[in-house]
C-alpha cells in the first residue's frame, strides 16, 4: 500500500465568537490530509486557549462523488467500537472514509449496555427510531433536511390494526410492542413475553415501508433468535397485544408498514439523531440556550450545514492547558460563524472523537477514544 503524503498549510486568519469570553479563533490551521478536491479540515485554536475544535468541510457541488453516510458500530445495534474501529470496519466492506466524527447519544445500561436513543437510517435501512430531539438527514437526491420527526409502525393481522411502540430498543413494562430486525442483533435479548417472528416480509426495513407478512413461529419466551430474512415482535409477559400475539397461528398473513412524518423523510437515505437543535434558520436556537450545557464548557461534537457545505465539528476539552471546551451556545455561534444555517449537537464528552483517513486527528479528554455505538462518515 502507497502511503499518503500530509501536508500541513498554515492559514492566519481572525475568527470571533460571540462566547462568554469573546474568545477569538485567530489562527487558522488548514491541514491536507491527502483529502480529494471538496474535502477541506481546519484547526482552529482560540487566543486564550479555552477552545481547540477541528472542522472538516464538504462541498455539496460534489455530490455523488462526495456523500455523507452512518454506520452503527459492528454492523449491528448491539454492539461498540471506538469511531476508528468503525471505519477499519468500513473500509474493510468496500467504503472510502475520508473524514469519521462520532454521533449519536446512547441509553446506556439495562441488558443491552446501551442502544442508539435517536434516528440511525444507513444505506436506506431504518435501524433506530427517531426520538423528540432534532435528526440530520440526506436524500436520495442529496438534499439535506434537518427537524423534530415522528415514526409510525402498525401491524394489520387477524382483522385489528396494532400499533407498534418502538424499533430495536430494550423492551419495557412500557414497550407494549417492539420490533426487531436483523441489525438489531442475533436476538432479541428480551426475559419473556411473547414473540412472534415474520416471515416472508422485505429486507431491509426501511422509511416508507410497506410489506406483507406471515407469521412463522409464536413463542411464549423471550429471546427470540433474528433470522436475517425476518422480523420479531416482542411484547411483555401479561399485557393485552402480549395475549394478542399468543393467539395467532402459523401461518397466519398481515401487512407491516412504517411511515415517518414530515412526510419527505421517507425519502432519506443516512440519517442521524441529536440531542440539542443548536442553529435554525441561521440564528442560535433557543435549544442550545436551555439547561447547564448552554454555558458549560465540555468536549463537543457537532453537524451544520448550508446549501453549499456540510460541516463536521469535533471541540477538544477537559484538558486543561490545552483546551477546556465549549458551552452548547459557543458551538451553535462557531457553527454560524462558519457559515451553517442549520446545526445539531451530537454526543460529546469523552465521544467526541476526529479520525481523518483512519487517523485519529483531535485529542479525546479520556486518552484515548471510547467505544461509542454508532459514527457519521464523508465518503467518496
Amino acid at each position: 500500500m502507497k502511503q499518503k503524503k500530509y501536508i500541513f498549510l498554515a492559514i492566519i486568519t481572525i475568527l470571533v465568537l460571540p462566547s462568554k469570553t469573546s474568545s477569538a479563533l485567530k489562527k487558522l490551521e488548514y491541514l491536507s490530509h491527502g483529502l480529494p478536491e471538496g474535502v477541506k479540515i481546519y484547526k482552529y485554536r482560540s487566543d486564550d486557549r479555552r477552545a481547540v475544535l477541528y472542522v472538516a468541510e464538504m462541498d455539496r457541488r460534489y455530490y455523488p462523488s462526495l456523500k455523507f453516510r452512518t454506520s452503527v458500530a459492528r454492523g449491528r445495534v448491539l454492539g461498540r467500537a471506538t469511531v476508528s474501529d468503525i471505519v477499519r470496519q468500513a473500509t474493510r466492506n468496500g467504503k472510502n472514509i475520508l473524514v469519521a466524527i462520532n454521533a449519536s447519544f446512547g441509553i446506556l445500561g439495562g441488558t443491552y449496555e446501551g442502544v442508539i436513543d435517536n434516528l440511525h437510517i444507513q444505506n436506506g435501512m431504518l435501524i433506530s427510531p427517531p426520538n423528540h430531539h432534532a435528526c440530520f438527514g440526506v436524500t436520495k437526491t442529496g438534499e439535506f433536511l434537518m427537524g423534530n420527526l415522528k415514526m409510525n409502525i402498525s401491524i394489520n393481522i387477524a382483522g385489528k390494526e396494532i400499533r407498534v411502540s418502538g424499533l430495536n430498543r430494550e423492551r419495557d413494562r412500557n414497550s407494549s410492542l417492539m420490533l426487531y430486525t436483523p441489525r438489531f442483533g442475533r436476538s432479541t435479548k428480551t426475559n419473556g413475553g411473547c414473540e412472534v417472528v415474520l416471515s416472508g416480509v422485505s429486507i431491509p426495513l426501511t422509511p416508507g415501508y410497506k410489506s406483507r407478512f406471515t407469521v412463522n413461529e409464536v413463542r411464549n419466551s423471550g429471546d427470540t433468535p433474528i433470522p436475517r430474512d425476518s422480523f420479531v415482535l416482542s411484547a411483555p409477559k401479561g399485557s393485552g397485544v402480549a395475549k394478542f400475539l399468543a393467539n395467532l397461528n402459523l401461518g397466519d398473513t398481515g401487512k407491516l408498514s412504517v411511515s415517518l412524518s414530515p412526510q419527505n423523510w421517507n425519502e432519506v437515505v443516512e440519517g442521524i439523531g441529536g440531542n440539542c437543535w443548536l442553529v435554525k434558520h441561521g440564528k442560535i436556537y433557543k435549544t442550545a440556550n436551555k439547561g447547564r450545557r448552554a454555558t458549560k464548557d465540555d468536549p463537543r461534537t457537532a453537524l451544520g450545514y448550508n446549501d453549499k457545505k456540510l460541516f463536521l465539528m469535533v471541540v477538544d476539552g477537559r484538558q486543561s492547558g490545552y483546551s477546556n471546551g465549549m458551552s452548547y451556545r459557543d458551538v451553535a455561534s462557531a457553527m454560524i460563524k462558519l457559515g451553517a444555517t442549520e446545526a445539531i449537537n451530537l454526543d460529546g464528552g469523552g465521544s467526541s472523537t476526529f479520525v481523518v483517513n483512519g487517523k485519529l486527528i483531535n485529542r479525546p479528554s479520556g486518552g484515548k477514544e471510547r467505544h461509542v455505538l454508532n459514527a457519521v462518515f464523508i465518503t467518496n
